[in-house]
């Protein structure tokens, strides 16, 4: 009991900071909050880089460095230079794992380097490239809905499938995850979404905003399933240990990274 008491409370103390951060960053807004993305994201990088590649860290910090190209790109060149910095980033890192096989005198099956290398530039580089790319084009306001939106679609999620219970949504995939906690967690996220975003002042009627948040909570669904997916595909509880009770970054960010997509749509 002891036990479990002390792991709630770790969680919920880290919770507390992560969500003090992500309003300070909201708040302060402009380069500190783009900033604040780009580490989020890079750390997430590296870390899908560490699971699904086995050969090192310093492999796993390269491939991240090689995935910020486009962002890094975006900055300079505006979005051609996003496509073109993640496309020469996905090549360079072939590359690099060329000579990292060769210079190790290793004979791994391809599929075990190539793929998760190229996979890796589509999720999580090209999604938190959505993200950085949101960030730096919405306002303060709009940030705070979208991320507003997607936690609810979370909380919600696990507080009525608790309540609830019943069949699962993928038991083979995420076997805490329930239909009914689902459809809690989508129909939260859709009202939220259309009642926060006039209080916060943005343009748009109810009914535009309920169908973006339906939007945004499928999406922020998607991604923490595809997430679970890639862990069970590598054989690992957690993306990290560097959030304690938490996990990794990859494990707090995978729904707004697919929900970024959406934002950036709307």
């Amino acid at each position: 009991m002891k036990s479990e008491h002390s792991e709630l409370t770790i969680r919920l103390l880290t919770a507390f900071v992560l969500v003090a951060v992500a309003l300070t960053g909201i708040v302060i807004g402009g380069m500190l909050l783009q900033a604040l993305v780009l580490v989020i994201v890079a750390a997430s990088c590296y870390e899908y880089f560490s699971f699904s590649i086995k050969m090192g860290w310093q492999l796993a910090l390269q491939l991240t460095a090689l995935s910020l190209f486009g962002v890094l790109a975006y900055l300079r060149f505006g979005d051609i230079g996003l496509f073109s910095g993640l496309i020469l980033g996905l090549i360079l890192a072939i590359a690099l794992i060329c000579f990292r096989v060769e210079k190790e005198s290793h004979q791994p099956d391809l599929l075990t380097l190539v793929a998760p290398a190229i996979c890796g530039f589509c999720y999580p580089a090209m999604f938190g490239a959505a993200l950085f790319l949101a960030v730096s084009r919405y306002s303060q306001q709009h940030i705070f809905w979208f991320v507003t939106t997607v936690a609810l679609v979370d909380t919600a999620a696990f507080f009525v499938g608790t309540a609830v219970g019943g069949p699962k949504l993928a038991p083979r995939i995420s076997p805490k995850k329930t239909i009914s906690g689902t459809i809690g967690g989508v129909v939260v996220g859709t009202f939220a979404s259309a009642f926060i975003a006039p209080v916060l002042g943005l343009t748009g009627s109810h009914l535009h905003f309920g169908f973006i948040g339906f939007l945004i909570a499928i999406s922020a669904v998607i991604g923490d399933l595809f997430e679970s997916l890639l862990k069970r595909s590598f054989s690992v509880k957690d993306s990290g240990t560097i959030l304690p009770g938490h996990g990794g970054v990859l494990d707090r960010i995978d729904a707004l990274l697919f929900a970024a997509p959406i934002l950036l749509l709307s």
